[in-house]
């Protein structure tokens, strides 16, 4: 009976931390994706574009296109259940709730800015990371 809890237990652990790791790398691939995107040079016309822009633009998207479906793919494609052990699940728990905080934090400090309240370094890290995400 005690094995069998212990294996419900591992289950659910392995379960959530795929979860969560799945999350945490569809994220990078988010901003990987919006910040190397050239959008701005999108809306310019092809006569205005000269040969060395056009280049730049074209590996930037292939830059963007490929990298995030790295991301997206390295994060449905799961590693073989002996490679999920209680530090693979503990570590993708971990990065994905410290991810969370620090997002949290940076809109707590963004919401606390438009109030008058200053906190200086905590300010620039907060633009930092909502930079990242929008």
């Amino acid at each position: 009976m005690g094995s069998e809890t212990s294996d419900k237990v591992n289950r659910f652990e392995r379960g959530t931390a795929t979860v969560l790791r799945s999350l945490v790398l569809l994220l990078a691939a988010y901003i990987v994706f919006h910040k190397a995107f050239p959008l701005a040079a999108l809306n310019r016309s092809l006569a205005d574009v000269t040969v060395g822009e056009l280049i730049l633009t074209v590996s930037k998207v292939l830059f963007a296109f490929t990298a995030a479906g790295y991301l997206i793919v390295k994060g449905f494609r799961y590693p073989s259940l002996q490679d999920r052990d209680r530090i693979w699940c503990e570590r993708w728990s971990a990065i994905t709730f410290g991810l969370s905080a620090i997002f949290m934090g940076a809109v707590l400090v963004a919401v606390q800015e438009r109030k008058g309240i200053n906190l200086g370094a905590a300010h620039w890290i907060a633009h930092g990371v909502l930079w990242l995400l929008f």
